[in-house]
């Protein structure tokens, strides 16, 4: 990259700040870019569109886990969009861990140290363990995704196994903190 800046990561960090076309959210749209497969961003948005559509459904909890389960098209009020939007950040902000453990070498030792974490790196974490569960899982994309976006709501699922796992290795390495 450039030590200057150019035309081109001007225009690049402009579209980053715009968010999404639906939602005008920076972070709806951040996710669908880490969510993207092979450059095709408007297949990953669509899928994320849907999930949200699902997850703002207060009738589509129950029937999400059965294969008979079809969800219609919805139209976007303004009230669904800000529903959708708090959502979204009530799931990211469950899911995101508060501290995770860096490694530091002291003599011929390597020592986890529990560090805050920041912001930006907080909303990635999340995410990208999102994402990672939801792939996991057999079947469509939008519905894996709805399904563990209530698993998050409802404080189970393998995301927040997955926080709480970063934050009890943090807990049993806080003795490690006084060693700079």
């Amino acid at each position: 990259m450039p030590r200057k800046k150019t035309q081109l990561a001007d225009s690049i960090i402009k579209n980053q700040e715009k968010g999404d076309p639906l939602f005008s959210d920076v972070q709806i749209a951040q996710f669908a870019r880490m969510m993207m497969v092979d450059g095709k961003l408007q297949k990953s948005y669509n899928i994320l569109t849907k999930a949200l559509s699902i997850i703002s459904d207060p009738k589509a909890k129950a029937s999400i886990g059965k294969s008979s389960f079809k969800h219609q098209e919805v139209s976007w009020t303004e009230d669904r969009k800000e529903k959708c939007v708090q959502l979204f950040g009530q799931i990211i902000t469950a899911a995101s861990p508060a501290v995770e453990t860096k490694s530091k070498r002291v003599g011929s030792a390597n020592i986890l140290i529990p560090v805050a974490v920041s912001g930006k790196r907080k909303f990635k974490l999340a995410a990208l363990w999102i994402i990672e569960s939801s792939r996991k899982k057999v079947g469509a994309m939008s519905t894996n995704l709805a399904k563990e976006f209530f698993d998050i709501l409802d404080g189970k699922g393998a995301t927040l196994a997955k926080r709480d796992s970063i934050h009890k290795n943090a807990q049993s390495n806080v003795v490690n903190t006084s060693i700079n």
